[in-house]
C-alpha cells in the first residue's frame, strides 16, 4: 500500500484473480493459472475475487520479467480503492 499525499489516505490496487487465470490459461501457462488459483483463491490478499496487484506484480515479474507483467496489465483491469487512514490495516 501507498501513501497518498492529497488526502492522506492509502491505495488498494487490486486485480481479478479469475482474470488474471484466464490470462495465463490463453497465454499457454495453464499449470501456473491453477496453481494461482488454488492458492490465493481463500488467501487473505484475495478480497472478493480480487488478489492485491503487488502480489501478482511479485509472482509474474519473476516468472517472466517486467514485460510480462506490463503486459498483463495491458489485458487485465486494476481496481483502486481508497481506503481512509484511520481504517487502514496490514493484511
Amino acid at each position: 500500500m501507498t501513501q497518498s499525499t492529497t488526502n492522506n489516505s492509502y491505495t488498494d490496487a487490486r486485480m481479478n484473480l479469475n482474470e488474471v487465470c484466464n490470462w495465463l490459461t490463453c497465454y499457454g501457462h495453464k499449470e501456473l493459472s491453477q496453481v494461482l488459483s488454488d492458492s490465493f483463491k481463500y488467501h487473505t490478499f484475495t478480497k472478493d475475487g480480487y488478489i492485491r496487484k503487488d502480489v501478482i506484480k511479485d509472482i509474474i515479474t519473476a516468472a517472466f520479467g517486467a514485460d510480462g507483467f506490463r503486459i498483463l496489465c495491458c489485458d487485465v483491469a486494476t481496481i483502486l480503492n481508497t481506503v481512509p487512514a484511520y481504517e487502514a490495516h496490514v493484511d
